[in-house]
């Protein structure tokens, strides 16, 4: 059985940004929703170690990053779960 875990706000920003390809269609689109690009706001929270990211960056950057990460790891999925933000992300991975 595999399960699908996706974590919260509380996620180091300099983890969001690994997770983050740059050149990826789904940034792309979330970046044109949002109307600023993400991946340079969650790389200038990086750069400041140890500080929250903001929240109107961290959920929408943290989401994308969850659905990235999940679907380069295919497979079956058994079960899908989350710590408070990481909810939406699970619903959103488990087609909700």
């Amino acid at each position: 059985m595999k399960a699908g875990l996706f974590p919260g706000q509380g996620i180091p920003a300099s983890t969001v940004l690994e997770s983050l390809p740059k050149d990826h269609a789904l940034l792309a689109s979330a970046s044109e929703q949002l109307g600023y690009d993400l991946f340079k706001r969650v790389e200038v929270a990086a750069r400041r170690k140890g500080a929250a990211m903001p929240t109107a960056v961290a959920q929408p950057a943290i989401f994308v990053a969850s659905l990235i990460s999940f679907a380069h790891k295919p497979g079956r999925w058994d079960f899908f779960c989350g710590h408070s933000l990481g909810e939406y992300s699970a619903l959103a991975a488990a087609g909700a």
